[in-house]
């Protein structure tokens, strides 16, 4: 069934109230070029001397290959695995591995596990999950997460990316001046609850499928497990926090003991087994669960061309389908907040001249939010417009902060329209990660513009 076909039938979520949700639009450092023929772990094609390894056996079971694997590492190289950038084993054929990739809307280059520098140039960037979410469409939200896998897994196959993603973003958008609420599915708990449950099951294709093999791996962030007893699981720390702990919040006198501290976290580290903080059992037992993962996903299955998914291919990227799934998704989301006069929908018969003004009007980043990958097509708003209808652009002011407006030029284009839509709003320079707004307000003049153009149309 088209996915298409799928989420238009069920629009509605029976047990999540209805939310009147005020939410930005959204429509929709990469690291070196991957070589033309990258290297797969347990790939016995290429090396047969592979073939020996109980690890390299695909007909054994996840537990026993995982085993067979530890008992030939060194401390020193389960370490190395242990990292964001683990470092390969040449002796046994295992590449370098980045686990840091991010799929919240879409394949994302930030991270440095994926890159859009070789065959896979660009992606499908749909609407950022505060839009998304706003559709509580759950056939919908599952719709997205298989997409981004497939995509995910074809930038696999050619050596462009990972199969381990930090998304979804599920904490609670409870204060709605945070810079990362655009990440998140929004203020309430049931609505994240299940939006999150559709999405992994959609990137990690375990919807009636064998758990024993996954698409892609997801990592719902941030705390989300804390609470839960005998997880068999790897927990991902953020990007810098053991150090953090050390470093910055002095929570322990030295980075052993930070890691100590963390190591039912998942964070090790040779310092902290040498101090007698930790004992290489307890790395093995970590190290095991981040391999039995990679196991899920064929990492040690050699080349994924030969696996499931191993015929998806650049052809697979960015398709019309794709598209079309995102512009519907960018519809459903969508909330009307007010039309006491009746204004909307615009009559095409009866505007002939349109004014599109506003900071955020003619702009392309700024659609597409935070952790986004590279898309293969931008459509500001104008550009949407002027495919309808007769538009004269404006901005209105210098940039979003708009401390500097140009009002006067605004209301003289306003004046001489049949209507006129307003683009307002903040960007990330504005709101972001690290970086949280001071108040709700219209930034600047932004306010103003809106008020005086009003007042003449």
């Amino acid at each position: 069934m088209s996915y298409l076909r799928q989420i238009r039938g069920n629009r509605a979520l029976s047990s999540v109230p209805k939310l009147l949700l005020s939410i930005l639009f959204f429509i929709s450092k990469p690291s070196n070029a991957q070589s033309s023929s990258p290297d797969f772990a347990c790939d016995v094609t290429r090396n047969p001397s592979l073939a020996g390894y109980g690890f390299c056996n695909t007909g054994l079971n996840v537990e026993a290959r995982v085993t067979d694997l530890v008992r030939r590492l060194t401390l020193e190289e389960k370490i190395g695995f242990l990292v964001r950038k683990a470092t390969g084993v040449s002796r046994l054929g295992i590449p370098d591995y980045n686990w840091w990739s991010e799929a919240l809307h879409g394949v994302s280059d930030v991270g440095g596990g994926s890159n859009f520098t070789g065959p896979v140039p660009s992606d499908t960037s749909f609407p950022q999950v505060i839009l998304t979410a706003a559709s509580f469409n759950v056939s919908l939200f599952q719709a997205i997460g298989k997409v981004v896998s497939t995509e995910a897994r074809v930038m696999y196959n050619v050596g462009a990316a990972g199969l381990t993603f930090w998304s979804p973003n599920v904490n609670i958008f409870r204060d709605p001046k945070w810079g990362r609420g655009q990440e998140t599915p929004g203020e309430d708990p049931t609505l994240t609850s299940k939006y999150a449950v559709a999405y992994v099951k959609g990137l990690q294709g375990t919807d009636g499928g064998d758990p024993n093999h996954l698409k892609v791996a997801a990592c719902c962030k941030h705390y989300t497990a804390y609470d839960v007893d005998n997880l068999e699981r790897y927990i991902v720390s953020d990007c810098d926090s053991v150090e953090v702990m050390y470093a910055s919040q002095h929570y322990t006198k030295t980075p052993e003991e930070a890691v100590a501290k963390s190591m039912l976290a998942g964070q090790h580290a040779l310092g902290a087994v040498k101090a007698g903080f930790v004992n290489e059992t307890d790395v093995d037992t970590a190290i095991s669960n981040n391999f039995a993962t990679l196991m899920r996903l064929g990492f040690f299955n050699g080349d994924p061309k030969r696996q499931p998914y191993g015929n998806l291919g650049p052809q697979n990227v960015f398709t019309v389908e794709n598209k079309e799934l995102a512009r519907e998704a960018a519809r459903q989301g969508i909330v009307l907040l007010k039309n006491s006069y009746g204004s909307l929908p615009f009559s095409p018969s009866a505007i002939k001249t349109l004014a599109v003004i506003g900071p955020n009007a003619n702009v392309t980043d700024t659609m597409i939010g935070n952790y986004h990958g590279v898309p293969g097509k931008y459509t500001t708003p104008l550009q949407g417009l002027v495919e309808t209808v007769s538009a004269t652009y404006q901005m209105g002011c210098l940039n979003v902060a708009c401390t500097k407006s140009d009002i006067d030029s605004a209301t003289s284009l306003a004046a001489s329209a049949d209507a006129v839509v307003l683009v307002m709003g903040t960007d990330l320079s504005i709101e972001r990660e690290d970086q949280d707004r001071v108040d709700l307000f219209l930034p600047g003049k932004q306010q103003q513009l809106v008020t005086e153009v009003a007042k003449v149309s």
